[in-house]
Formats: C-alpha cells, sequence, structure tokens
C-alpha cells in the first residue's frame, strides 16, 4: 500500500529542495499537486513550507497537525516536533525488526 502525501497530518520526507531529508507533515492541501509541509523547526505553523506532492516521499504515518496540543491549547510547533520525533522513532524500530526478522529469515532458508 503506497501512503498518500495530499493527507493532512501525513508524515513525509523532503526529497527535494533546500530541506531534503528533513521529516515533515503536511498541514494543509493546495490542490492536487501542492501541500504545505511543518516540521514544528525551521518549517513552523507560522510559516509552513509550500511543496510540490513529487518532491516529497510518504509514509504510512500520520499525526495530529489541528486543534488542542498536549498543554491544553492550540497546536504549537513544539507540539509537533515532539510528534514527529515520537512517530518517526516508532516507525525506525518498526521497520528495522521486520528488516532484521527477514533476514534472519532469509539466513535460516540457505542454510
Amino acid at each position: 500500500m503506497k501512503a498518500n502525501a495530499a493527507e493532512i497530518g501525513r508524515v513525509v520526507m523532503v526529497t527535494r529542495g533546500h530541506d531534503a531529508g528533513s521529516i515533515c507533515a503536511v498541514l494543509q492541501v493546495l490542490d492536487d499537486k501542492t501541500v504545505l509541509v511543518v516540521d514544528g523547526k525551521n518549517r513552523t505553523l507560522q510559516k509552513p513550507k509550500r511543496k510540490n506532492i513529487l518532491h516529497l516521499r510518504a509514509y504510512p504515518i500520520t499525526i495530529k497537525v489541528a486543534g488542542k496540543g498536549g498543554s491544553g491549547g492550540d497546536m504549537a510547533d513544539s507540539d509537533i516536533r515532539k510528534q514527529l520525533k515520537t512517530v518517526w522513532d516508532a516507525y525506525l524500530t518498526e521497520t528495522q525488526g521486520a528488516n532484521s526478522a527477514a533476514t534472519q529469515q532469509k539466513e535460516d532458508c540457505h542454510q
């Protein structure tokens, strides 16, 4: 299943431009080709970055980017940073575990 980069809250990696390699979340879908992304640090809620979805790699995880934040007030950049770090670390742990299990299974088959 391929993740859709044009979905609010979708976690994406920027693949082109100045921000290449950075992990962000989609804040707003502008049209079928363009979204606004935030990371809570360089790309804040007050100044999101406009990106072509062809320049993004979408991952099968989403975060909350609107509504109430962790402190009970409006969503803040610190909430975005915290959520991105939490879900990205969990995703990496999960995928590395799956990759190592697949590698082990492959090695067992060749013995």
